[in-house]
């Protein structure tokens, strides 16, 4: 009978490898998944809705559509939010569409506030 044992926990020498505990608080949500989420389901459904808005506003009939268009632009803005309202989601598209991350300070202390002066 052979051996059962996951190999892909191994590291190069042989020896077991645990998978990395999860802090308090963070996701099982990936990047990959919420690539996903937004391409499969958040961007999608806005297509939908405008579409749908588009097709009612265009109103061949002369009938009054102005309702029907408020409550799928409401709809449109409601997805909106709740895509923004998730922080996991909200980060990823930024970083998916190019929006500007939070500055991260870069600068390093001066070699003064290390503790030593460089001689000019």
């Amino acid at each position: 009978m052979g051996n059962n044992t996951d190999d892909s926990a191994r590291n190069p020498f042989g020896f077991y490898t645990p998978p990395r505990v999860k802090e308090i608080g963070e996701s099982d949500v990936t990047d990959a998944t919420l690539g996903s989420v937004y391409s499969e389901i958040i961007s999608p459904v806005k297509d939908c809705i405008l579409t749908v808005a588009k097709a009612v506003s265009f109103n061949p009939g002369g009938k009054d559509n102005t309702d029907a268009v408020d409550v799928l632009t409401e709809l449109n803005t409601k997805v909106e939010r709740a895509a923004l309202n998730q922080p996991i989601l909200t980060a990823k598209t930024e970083r998916m569409f190019g929006a500007a991350e939070s500055e991260k300070s870069s600068e390093q202390p001066s070699h003064e506030e290390r503790g030593f002066k460089l001689s000019s």
